[in-house]
């Protein structure tokens, strides 16, 4: 199994698997599977609002919908 972020709680692990997919198109396509995810710490609520700051406005706006 690879090493990476898992939470104890059950509601963080689809935020989790967001990031990830992110991380992988963004930072670590080129270099799979030679680069693998060694981050086994788990994610704090505010790493979580980051994620959902950054990524949410630009799903939206590729939906057509405004956040205004």
């Amino acid at each position: 199994m690879v090493d990476c972020k898992q939470q104890k709680g059950g509601w963080e692990c689809g935020y989790i698997v967001l990031q990830h997919m992110f991380d992988f198109v963004n930072l670590y396509q080129n270099q799979f599977p030679d680069e693998m995810w060694h981050d086994t710490r788990e994610a704090t609520d505010n790493e979580i609002d980051v994620l959902l700051m950054t990524l949410m406005p630009k799903f939206f706006r590729e939906l057509g919908i405004s956040l205004d």
